[in-house]
């Protein structure tokens, strides 16, 4: 049942099925009988029915919509990169350049975040800040595809 619980129908097969082998073990012990689970799932909602040997969904129940493909990470980094960006020099043209350089430092942390431990083939990236963790991964030959940051 701890494994099913993530997913109903699963999780009440497994609980009848649970019901059922304590039945068949000990006799003498008084367990829920099928008409009385119906009440709680229905009392609670839950969608389902059980019609032995069956478990019948009573309502529709919806799709969860999946996008067919999710953004790669370079994707997703370069929008976090560009709107951060965008932020900056938008505050700097509007004579707000504390706003502008937090904006480039708030860039920079999240950056120096998303690769600190991580692990590469000879070992692990430690550093604490973007300079010491970029050395890291050029001396570990990532992060370097044979381009200048400009192109």
């Amino acid at each position: 049942m701890n494994v099913a619980s993530e997913n109903a129908p699963l999780f009440i097969e497994a609980f009848c099925d649970g019901c059922s082998d304590i039945a068949n073990q000990w006799s003498h012990i008084t367990l829920l009988d099928v008409a009385r689970l119906n009440r709680i799932l229905a009392d609670a909602g839950a969608g389902y029915q059980i019609d032995p040997p069956a478990l019948r969904a009573t309502r529709a129940h919806v799709p969860i919509a999946v996008p067919e493909q999710l953004p790669s990470v370079d994707a997703q980094a370069s929008t976090l990169i560009s709107v951060a960006l965008d932020a900056s020099e938008r505050a700097l043209s509007q004579g707000n350049g504390r706003q502008a350089v937090q904006e480039v430092l708030w860039l920079l942390e999240t950056i120096a975040t998303a690769f600190r431990g991580l692990d590469v083939p000879d070992g692990s990236i430690q550093g604490r800040y973007f300079n010491k963790i970029i050395g890291e991964l050029r001396a570990r030959g990532r992060g370097h595809q044979g381009r200048s940051c400009n192109g």
